[in-house]
C-alpha cells in the first residue's frame, strides 16, 4: 500500500503552528530552526509532522522515529524497508509512504502560476514541448512528473531531463520504467507521484495541522 499525507498551512496561525516543533526530536527542531525564512520553517515543520503521521498510520511509531533519519546529500531516509518522498510548494505539504521495499516512489507539489515558459524549453522534448503547447497547466503537471521521477530514483539528475519523455504516464528513466499517478490537491495545484510499480491501493487523505 501506498499512502499520500497533504495539509495546508493556515497563515492565521503559523506562530501556534510553530510551537509545534517541540513535538519533535531535538535533532530535527535544530535542522528547522537553522533554516532563515519562515515559510522555510513551517515547510520542514509541517512535511516532518506528517511523516510522524505517516509512520503511526503504517504502525511504525514504534519501531521507527524521526531522530533515526539518516541525512545523505540532501537526502533523508530511514535504515529500514520502509520509504518516503515530502515536497512542498506554498502553503502546501505532501508526504507520501511506502511499506514495500521493493517499490522505489517519490513526489513533486508545485502552485500553478504564471511564468515565462520560453525560458524552460531546454528541459523538455520535442514532444513535450508541443504537447505543452504554451499551456501553463500542462507544463506544471511535466515538470512535476520530471521532479517526481528524479525523487523516486535517489540519483539526482544523471540524465538530461529533455531526454525523459513524460507525456504518458508511464516513463523510462536510468533504464527504470516509472509510473506516474496525478494527485489532486486543489486547482491551482500540480502533484504528481512517480514509483516503480502500478499502485492499485492508493490512500491520499489531507491532514489537519
Amino acid at each position: 500500500m501506498v499512502k499520500i499525507f497533504y495539509a495546508k498551512v493556515d497563515n492565521k496561525h503559523t506562530d501556534a503552528l510553530l510551537e509545534r516543533i517541540n513535538e519533535l526530536p531535538l535533532s530535527e527542531q535544530k535542522r528547522i530552526v537553522s533554516y532563515k525564512h519562515k515559510q522555510k520553517k513551517l515547510q520542514k515543520l509541517v512535511g516532518r509532522l506528517l511523516l510522524a503521521d505517516m509512520l503511526k498510520s503504517f504502525g511504525l511509531n514504534n519501531e521507527l522515529s524521526l531522530d533515526q533519519l539518516i541525512y545523505d546529500n540532501n537526502r533523508s531516509y530511514f535504515n529500514h524497508p520502509f520509504s518516503f518522498s515530502i515536497a512542498h510548494s506554498s502553503d502546501y505539504i505532501v508526504c507520501v509512504g511506502c511499506l514495500d521495499e521493493k517499490i522505489m516512489i517519490g513526489i513533486d507539489i508545485e502552485e500553478i502560476l504564471p511564468i515565462e515558459l520560453s525560458l524552460y524549453k531546454d528541459y523538455f522534448t520535442d514532444n513535450e514541448w508541443n504537447f505543452i503547447d504554451n499551456d501553463t497547466n500542462r507544463f506544471f503537471h511535466l515538470w512535476t512528473k520530471k521532479e517526481a521521477i528524479l525523487k523516486a530514483s535517489t540519483l539526482g539528475v544523471t540524465t538530461p531531463l529533455h531526454t525523459i519523455d513524460v507525456v504518458q504516464d508511464e516513463a523510462k528513466y536510468n533504464e527504470t520504467i516509472y509510473y506516474c499517478f496525478n494527485v489532486y490537491v486543489d486547482k491551482n495545484i500540480s502533484c504528481y507521484l512517480a514509483c516503480t510499480a502500478k499502485i492499485a491501493d492508493l490512500v491520499v487523505e489531507c491532514i489537519n495541522v
